[in-house]
């Protein structure tokens, strides 16, 4: 699984900081069923698929901001369970300086597994002749 943790200017007017949590694992799919064992017999059924695994909790962000002559000096560190921490440190002009964008969002959770199919029913018995 990865992680996003970033940071950085994203355009001359954005500061952006991101540490997203790793998506979830997907469930396992469920085991097909077996054929019909006797003549005319049904299939068995399908196993239940295997659950998914929850997203990756976010990580966070600690920020300490200052103007230092006319510009905004950021540093701090992004810490995201992916990546440990990644020390922040940028300068931007204030008189240039968009915003500040800070995301922190848990992974998404994995899809669940697809259920197994059920097994084919055995073939049926001939028929009897008509003649009397």
């Amino acid at each position: 699984m990865t992680a996003t943790a970033s940071s950085g200017i994203l355009s001359a007017m954005d500061l952006v900081y991101i540490v997203d949590g790793a998506r979830g694992s997907d469930g396992a799919d469920g085991y097909h069923g077996s054929s019909g064992m006797f003549s005319g017999g049904d299939g068995s059924d399908g196993g239940d698929a295997g659950y998914a695994t929850p997203g990756r909790p976010a990580g966070r962000v600690l920020l300490g901001l200052a103007t230092v002559d006319s510009a905004l000096e950021v540093g701090g560190q992004c810490v995201s369970g992916g990546y440990g921490a990644r020390p922040v440190s940028d300068h931007a002009p204030l008189d240039a300086l968009g915003e500040i964008v800070v995301r922190a969002v848990g992974g998404d959770g994995g899809d669940g597994g697809d259920g197994g199919d059920g097994g084919s029913g055995a073939r049926g018995s001939s028929g009897r002749d008509a003649t009397r």
